[in-house]
């Protein structure tokens, strides 16, 4: 590259971005050290009764299949009444 006067003015440095501070700036507290763990894990106790809490509900999509297949095995004579009905029907 070539300056005004038809010199070269060599290679430029990059450009670096650095943090600019007031000189009169107080310097920053230092960053907290972690603190101890407790042990307890909050988010597998969160997750847990969560679970629990979908195991309660009923899964109607599985009853009504059971049903179902069900009801095809009694109108086609496959199954004995009663005694080979799913756990749980009525």
């Amino acid at each position: 590259m070539e300056g005004n006067n038809g010199q070269d003015a060599g290679t430029a440095p990059p450009f670096q971005m650095s943090r600019h501070s007031h000189p009169k700036a107080r310097p920053e507290t230092p960053v907290e050290e972690p603190r101890q763990t407790t042990g307890i894990d909050c988010l597998g106790l969160i997750d847990t009764a969560h679970r629990s809490e979908l195991a309660d509900k009923v899964n109607y999509e599985a009853t009504r299949r059971t049903s179902v297949i069900y009801m095809v095995g009694v109108a086609t004579g496959l199954t004995g009444g009663a005694a080979s009905r799913p756990s749980g029907g009525r």
